[in-house]
């Protein structure tokens, strides 16, 4: 069972596989949710040790996510904190316009050459994959 931190009605985040997986739900695109995805990503990002790779689960299932203009000024800001730690995140995303939307986004989203970002449908698949990039 996992135990989500709701921080806002529209971002959750959790802690999976002893510390290894650092999962997160942002089902919406408000400005409280958003700068509580933004606040947690840099503090995650900021105190990970460089001993293994940031394993990131961004579950966007269920969600009304809109990529907007807001948004999309933040990844390169995400981005720029501690560019060289090696960061791998897994996408579950439905079929949904808003997770479409999400999966054009992130295509053309600049990631630097530390982070790989995968699109899965099932979360068992991107665990998986999530894991496997620290063996």
């Amino acid at each position: 069972m996992v135990n989500w931190t709701e921080v806002t009605p529209r971002f959750s985040y959790a802690w999976l596989h002893n510390h290894k997986i650092s999962a997160m739900k942002l089902n919406g695109a408000d400005r409280l949710s958003v700068d509580a995805w933004l606040n947690y990503s840099i503090e995650t990002r900021t105190m990970w040790d460089n001993e293994a790779p940031l394993l990131i689960l961004s579950d966007h299932r269920n969600s009304d996510l809109i990529t907007t203009p807001y948004f999309r000024q933040l990844i390169p800001r995400l981005m720029a904190v501690r560019p060289d730690l090696q960061t791998y995140v897994a996408f579950i995303l439905d079929q949904s316009m808003g997770a479409q939307n999400l999966a054009a986004t992130l295509r053309v989203s600049p990631s630097g050459e530390q982070t790989v970002m995968r699109i899965f449908h099932e979360d068992d698949e991107a665990i998986e994959w999530l894991l496997s990039q620290t063996s």
